[in-house]
């Protein structure tokens, strides 16, 4: 059984490091999926060695050391994908010629990969396998050139040196055809191939939901922007009309100050008037009570009983 491929969409060359301990994926050597060295994919999108993922999921501690981001309780290293990342360090390492060939004992490099079988294959196992009548039709794939997607074969959990034929959907987990009998012989297992397409069926099925969600968020958005464009246009018409507004009151301030002050002047200006009149008057009337009071004051002591009398009468009359 092969992992399937995760697709085109994704930069193959873009492959990091263990966010747990720092280890360089491409200086992981290929296991099957179940074991610990194996490159892990999180929920969350970052990577960890299989190692450091088992460590952290027999602790407390967040799967992920980046983000955080939970885990369900029974899911186990095995239960992680990693068929992409693994692609990407198989690719890396069959372009420097460092990839081993599974088949041999002494791990020569591998120079072919047989998509059949799901093996990497070095010069002589890969003539070998050409020769041999049972693998004729299989298809080998020059790793020189890199025609294709690298795939990893999957491991019975169990039986470690068997591949894994069948996929228990109860257990979820891969197993070989000694542990179908045995463990999983009422839990309604699946050959690996049907088992794909059923989940590639349901992938896709869900991912028609997530493509229509999208596009209602799409149309949420741009009622959004198109929200946000007339408010912002709102905004505009308003601060123009609040600047015009207050403009025009500013004016009309300026404009009736200049009257009030107009006024102001003119009422100053008609009262000084009037208190110079009355200024001149009571000089006047000052200067005449002055001279009165010297006149009959001069003619108390000259005057005769009948000119007193009649100074009396004057004087009185003027006084009045």
């Amino acid at each position: 059984a092969e992992c399937p491929s995760m697709g085109e969409g994704w930069d193959r060359s873009d492959i990091g490091l263990c966010a747990g301990c720092g280890q360089d994926f491409r200086s992981v050597v290929p296991q099957a999926p179940s074991l610990p060295a194996d490159v892990k994919l999180l929920g969350c999108l970052h990577c960890l060695c299989g190692l450091c993922l088992e460590q952290r999921l027999a602790t407390e501690l967040p799967p992920c050391p980046v983000c955080g981001d939970p885990v369900e309780d029974e899911l186990q290293p095995a239960d992680f994908p990693s068929c992409f990342l693994a692609q990407v360090v198989d690719a890396q390492k069959a372009l420097a010629s460092e990839l081993p060939c599974d088949e041999c004992v002494d791990a020569d490099a591998a120079v072919s990969h047989c998509r059949t079988c799901v093996s990497n294959l070095c010069e002589y196992c890969s003539a070998h396998h050409k020769r041999s009548r049972a693998f004729q039709q299989h298809e080998l794939l020059d790793l020189s050139r890199l025609e294709g997607p690298i795939h990893r074969a999957v491991f019975c959990r169990v039986h470690v040196d068997q591949r894994a034929s069948s996929w228990c959907g109860v257990c979820r987990v891969f197993c070989c055809r000694l542990c179908e009998d045995r463990d999983h012989a009422d839990h309604g297992t699946k050959a690996v191939q049907a088992a794909a397409v059923d989940a590639a069926g349901k992938v896709a099925a869900a991912l028609r939901r997530v493509s229509r969600l999208q596009e209602g968020l799409a149309h949420c958005h741009r009622s959004v922007l198109r929200r946000k464009s007339a408010l912002e246009s709102h905004k505009a018409n308003a601060d123009r009309t609040v600047t015009q507004m207050s403009e025009r009151l500013l004016s009309a301030a300026r404009v009736r100050r200049g009257l009030l002050q107009q006024d102001l002047e003119a009422r100053v200006s008609s009262i000084d008037t009037k208190l110079s009149t009355h200024e001149q008057q009571v000089r006047e009337a000052i200067i005449q009570v002055r001279r009165l009071f010297e006149f009959v004051k001069s003619s108390l002591d000259v005057s005769s009983p009948i000119e007193l009398l009649l100074m009396k009468r004057y004087a009185l009359d003027r006084i009045r």
